[in-house]
């Protein structure tokens, strides 16, 4: 197990003072025979909740905003990208 009491509810591991945590030892939905079940939903529901926004918001970067690519395995923006949503008539 990642945790002492892995079968307890103990979110006071995750406070800023906690003792340092296994690396890689919070896996949002897992791997293997004990993935998480809604897994597969959550990223539906995240999807649906992006398309919703889309369809109702234009997107465009804040004034005076520079973008820094940054190239990893996808090429992103180096810092943050600070975004204001128009409201699509």
């Amino acid at each position: 197990a990642l945790w002492p009491k892995p079968d307890h509810f103990l979110p006071e591991r995750f406070l800023p003072d906690a003792p340092p945590r296994p690396r890689h030892a919070f896996i949002p939905f897992s791997l293997g025979p004990r993935v998480c079940t809604g897994a597969h939903f959550a990223m539906a529901e995240a999807t649906i909740c992006l398309a919703t926004l889309a369809q109702r918001f234009a997107p465009r970067l804040a004034p005076g905003t520079q973008v820094f690519p940054v190239c990893r395995l996808t090429l992103r923006p180096g810092e943050r990208l600070p975004m204001l949503l128009d409201r699509v008539a």
